[in-house]
C-alpha cells in the first residue's frame, strides 16, 4: 500500500508481499497457459457468465466467491506471480506451488489485503476480457496471464471483510 491506496497490479510493477518481491507473469509459456486454464476450468470460471439482471459488481462478487469456495485461490495466484528475478520461461508448476505455499501462510494484515487485491485483479481481468471475447478458454487464459489493475469497488470491500 502506498499513500493509503492499495497496490495496483501492473505488469511491470514490483509487488512487495510478505517481505518478498513479486511480479506478474508477462509472457507466459504454453505449460503455464495450460496449467492456468486447468485451474480456471476446475473452478468453473470457463463457463461463468453474467446472469440475467445481474450487475457487473454482482457478477464479479459471484466470481470471487467461486474462486474462494473452490479452495484453489492460491493455485490461481501461483499461476499469476513469480518471484522478482525469475524469468517468465522459468515458470513451472513447482514454482507456482512454492508461490502458493508462501502466500497461504501470510499473517500480516497488509499482506493479506494485498493478496486479496490480487485476487480481485485476476477477476477484473477475467471479467473485462470476457466482455471482449466469445471464447471462454481464450478469456480465461488472457485473464490469468494478463491481469489488469484492480478497480475500487464494493467487491474489494467485500474481500476486506473476509
Amino acid at each position: 500500500m502506498e499513500n493509503g491506496k492499495p497496490n495496483k497490479i501492473v505488469k511491470d510493477e514490483v509487488l512487495h508481499i510478505g517481505g518478498a518481491d513479486w511480479r506478474v507473469v508477462k509472457s507466459s509459456t504454453l505449460e503455464h497457459d495450460f496449467n492456468a486454464l486447468r485451474a480456471a476450468r476446475s473452478i468453473g470460471l470457463d463457463g461463468a457468465g453474467m446472469l440475467p439482471g445481474e450487475t457487473a459488481e454482482q457478477f464479479a462478487e459471484r466470481l470471487l466467491f467461486m474462486v474462494i469456495d473452490s479452495g484453489k485461490v492460491f493455485q490461481l495466484l501461483g499461476c499469476m506471480l513469480l518471484p522478482l528475478g525469475v524469468p517468465d520461461e522459468k515458470w513451472t508448476p513447482e514454482e507456482a506451488e512454492r508461490t502458493a505455499d508462501f502466500l497461504r501462510v501470510l499473517r500480516d494484515p497488509q499482506d493479506k489485503s494485498d493478496v486479496q487485491s490480487l485476487v480481485v485483479s485476476l477477476l477484473v481481468g477475467f471479467f473485462s476480457e470476457g466482455l471482449r471475447s466469445s471464447s471462454a478458454s481464450s478469456t480465461v487464459l488472457k485473464a490469468l496471464t494478463q491481469p489488469s489493475a484492480p478497480q475500487p469497488s464494493a467487491v474489494a470491500n467485500s474481500v476486506a471483510a473476509i
